[in-house]
Order: structure tokens, then sequence, then C-alpha cells
């Protein structure tokens, strides 16, 4: 989660990146060595039992986020889950992937910082809560987008957490897919202990046996466009998130509760398009 805005209309889309970080070759050489950051303010901006987030400062004049693992005495026990996810986050590169643009040393953590660009606009619920007038299925659309990039590589990845919170905003208005600390490649060690409780809402129910699959992100895909659509979250109803585990693990979810019975993103992709092209041509 980063800034918000409220301001009213969605920008103009334009391509990201960091002043002389104009294409992927320079990006990758930013990535070589450690960024020269420094936070701003005295409190992260948003934060989780995995990170914090915070506004930073590149190079003193380019805003930039700064995502801090957290971690407590046993600090080697977050490197493999720190390695995974700079290994993972740093080889997607998309229209509709937050850009990883490396790392710098703060604090003297034994973990540097990610750093990403800064997202004025802040998550999609920030978002839309400035912007109610915003295209919501565009923004389910180029969230299916980026999965639809993951999932279609030579050696997928999967997301593991997709939902509203995970979706940033760019400042030029593209929604930008975030939160890889649960993403790994199918077949990845998971186990539900990995999942945090404020994640329970979108997952589904295979989740829960420790499987971290495709059709995982289609079910979590489907809840994040029923919220984003909607306004509410799933379970809305149900304040604690160990009810809605409890409501999870019984399989009181909609229908197609088997993930056999999916769409695959492709098909997901091709049907928010129709549906989003059949709307504006009225």
């Amino acid at each position: 989660m980063h800034g918000a805005s409220s301001a009213q209309k969605r920008p103009t889309r334009k391509s990201l990146a960091l002043p002389g970080a104009t294409n992927r070759n320079t990006r990758s050489s930013m990535m070589q060595s450690q960024l020269q950051c420094y936070k701003l303010g005295k409190k992260p901006v948003a934060q989780s039992t995995l990170y914090e987030i915070w506004e930073g400062m590149w190079q003193g004049s380019e805003s930039v986020a700064l995502k801090v693992l957290r971690h407590g005495d046993e600090a080697a026990d977050y490197f493999p889950k720190y390695t995974r996810l700079s290994l993972i986050w740093s080889r997607l590169q998309s229209p509709y992937i937050l850009p990883f643009l490396g790392t710098c040393a703060i604090d003297d953590s034994p973990f540097p910082p990610f750093v990403s660009p800064w997202c004025s606009y802040g998550n999609a619920h920030q978002y839309l809560k400035g912007n109610p007038r915003a295209d919501r299925i565009q923004i389910c659309l180029e969230i299916a987008f980026g999965l639809q990039y993951m999932h279609n590589l030579d050696e997928p990845v999967i997301h593991g957490s997709v939902n509203g919170r995970n979706v940033l905003i760019s400042d030029d208005g593209v929604a930008l897919l975030s939160g890889f600390g649960l993403s790994g490649t199918s077949g990845s060690p998971f186990t539900a202990d990995d999942v945090p409780c404020s994640s329970y809402r979108w997952m589904a129910p295979e989740i829960s046996r420790g499987e971290l699959t495709k059709e995982g992100d289609i079910w979590a895909w489907g809840m994040t466009a029923l919220e984003l659509l909607s306004g509410m979250q799933p379970f809305y109803a149900n304040q604690s998130p160990m009810t809605v585990l409890m409501k999870t693990m019984k399989g009181e979810r909609p229908q197609k509760l088997d993930p056999a019975g999916r769409p695959n993103i492709d098909e997901v992709v091709q049907t928010v398009k129709a549906i989003h092209a059949a709307r504006n041509s009225r």
C-alpha cells in the first residue's frame, strides 16, 4: 500500500519508469548494485506481519517505495523467504506488474529493502475511494493481464495472494500486481501457515491443503473482482478472520469449488475483454 490521492480523473497512461531507467537494460544495471535511497518520515505508510512499506527518496528527487522485511531474532530463518521474493520479483517484466528497481542499504538491516516506484494513488481500494466513477472492469482486466503474463511464462509463476490491497494503481492509472511474498512456481514448497490471516477472504479452498496453483490464483482473482466491483470484501458480514477461515475450511463459498471447474487465465481475459468492449459500445 502506498500513498493515496484525491484526484477524481484517471490519468493518461505513460511509460512507468524512473529517470534514467527507461528500458529493461537500464533497470537491470540498476539492480546490479544497491540504490542510494533514504526513508521519509518516522513511521511506515503500511505494514503487515511480513513487511513494512516506507516512502523513500532516490537520488534526492525521485519518490520510491521501500519494502522492508520484518524479522525476529532468528534472522537466518528469513533468508530463504527474502531470496525467493527477490528472485521471483526481479524476473517479472510486464506493464501490469509493479517494477522491481533494486535494493538499498538502510539501517544496517541484514535484508536490504526492496525498491519500487512510488504509487501516489495507493492500492485499488484507495484509488476507487478517491475515484468512485473509475472503470472498475478495466482494473479487473489489468489484474488479469498481470496474472496472464505470470501464468504463461516458460516457468509459470503463481502469485498466491491476489486481492485489492496487493493491486497498486500507478501514477499513470494502470493496475499493477504487487505483494509477491507468497509467490512461487507451481509445486513450490508451501504450507497454509504461510498465508496471513488477512488473506483468508480471498483464499481458494485448496490453499488450506498447501496447494499453490494457477487455479488458486483464478479463485483469488474472482474474489478480487467481486470485491472491487461491489465495494465490499468477500465475507464482509464476518469481521473475524478465524470465522472466515472456518467457512473456507467447510467449503462455504460460491459455486465451482472444484479447481478443475474454473477457467484458465486466458479464458478469464477473453471473457472480461468482451464484457468491457460491450459495456463501452453502449
